[in-house]
């Protein structure tokens, strides 16, 4: 895992041209061990990694998501606000919020996900299979 640099995009060689949106994943608010960690697993899987705080075109209308995903540390604090921002500057990408505060129990497109306005949780620490299941759900990759 290399989580020296965290680039806005970061992708497998030769797969920016072969990544429509449906692959491209915006990761918001992770620490540089967590987006190198997400990216390590989701680049592996065929998924293009932008880093939201690193994208200064971020906003443009030609930059699409097939998912989103908010590394949130405090769910009682600012998920809902992010969240909404996140909504707001890409209109119709699912969100998929991180948090060490869920339960390990929580279903991801459950309850918890419809009352913090985002379409899935899951709790930190977070296992290979449960994230690329959930990218792939949300972002309709699913095989």
């Amino acid at each position: 895992m290399n989580n020296e640099a965290s680039p806005a995009s970061v992708s497998q060689a030769g797969s920016q041209a072969d990544a429509p949106h449906q692959r491209r994943i915006l990761v918001v608010n992770a620490d540089r061990a967590t987006f190198g960690l997400l990216a390590e697993w989701l680049i592996a899987a065929g998924y293009e990694i932008v880093d939201a705080e690193a994208d200064a075109d971020g906003g443009s209308s030609e930059r699409a998501f097939a998912a989103a995903i908010i590394d949130v540390p405090f769910i009682r604090h600012g998920v809902t606000e992010l969240a909404r921002r996140v909504s707001t500057r890409y209109p119709g990408t699912p969100i998929l919020a991180l948090s060490a505060t869920f339960f390990s129990n929580v279903r991801c497109g459950g309850e918890c996900a419809r009352k913090l306005g985002v379409t899935g949780v899951l709790p930190k620490p977070v296992g290979r299979e449960a994230l690329l299941e959930a990218v792939g759900r949300l972002a309709g990759n699913t095989e």
